[in-house]
């Protein structure tokens, strides 16, 4: 029986053999409202299965958790302030302040169901990209921490309470949950385009992306997420800002 990485790998050769024989996808701008998402919420709630009710319950020891219910308020604060910051707002330091663009240039690749990505300034490390939040100095919190425990403290949320606190920091059991980009881009800060799986998922799912990138048409990322083994099924937006993140 062949294993969903093998399947990975053969939709891999396939498309690199037809890459080559097709010219490079148009690019477009897209505009974003940020006004949508404020304090957290996603209008994908109305229209996307994230398959949260069919996961079992899993316990995770307080102190391997990445949230506390108190943090909700300040992640919305937080949130908030990077959605009404504009382009060119400085902040003490001199520096441009952390702000959610409004508009961007896209490859136009892969047609999905998600919407744009929220991508904005931030500090980015080894690890991804932090900003400060739960301490006066330093950054310590992910982009997508903040914007996933915004997300719980809306009345119509995508992750609840309950699922963010099965999320390990460790990660170091078998079945440790993690927070996956379903789109790829380790940057973005769009709620909707979280899911809270098992990290063996989510390292699934940087093959799909990897094929995704690859793809120089919309058949061809048709075809990749057709054969995407997860749910919701993999997609990707691709902005011309920087790689591999967007």
């Amino acid at each position: 029986m062949v294993s969903i990485k093998q399947k990975i790998l053969i939709l891999r050769k396939k498309v690199k053999v037809s890459s080559t024989k097709i010219n490079s996808p148009k690019s477009i701008t897209v505009s974003i409202d940020r006004s949508e998402f404020k304090d957290g919420y996603d209008p994908l709630i109305k229209t996307i299965d994230y398959g949260y009710s069919s996961m079992g319950k899993l316990s995770v020891p307080e102190k391997d958790r990445i949230s506390k219910l108190s943090e909700g308020k300040a992640a919305v604060r937080v949130f908030n302030t990077w959605l009404t910051t504009k382009k060119g707002e400085k902040g003490k330091s001199g520096k441009q302040k952390p702000f959610i663009l409004d508009e961007l240039k896209k490859v136009d690749v892969c047609k999905h169901e998600f919407g744009e990505c929220l991508i904005g300034a931030a500090n980015k490390t080894k690890s991804g990209f932090k900003v400060r939040f739960m301490n006066k100095k330093g950054s310590d919190s992910y982009v997508h921490h903040v914007a996933i425990i915004a997300n719980s403290t809306t009345k119509n949320c995508i992750h609840s309470r309950e699922m963010l606190n099965t999320v390990s920091a460790s990660k170091k059991a078998n079945d440790a949950r993690t927070i996956s980009h379903l789109c790829g881009n380790g940057g973005c800060g769009r709620p909707g385009h979280l899911k809270i799986e098992k990290k063996t998922v989510n390292d699934e799912r940087t093959h799909c992306h990897f094929l995704l990138r690859l793809s120089k048409s919309l058949p061809q990322s048709e075809m990749i997420r057709k054969a995407c083994p997860h749910n919701p099924k993999c997609f990707v937006n691709i902005y011309k800002i920087n790689t591999p993140y967007y």
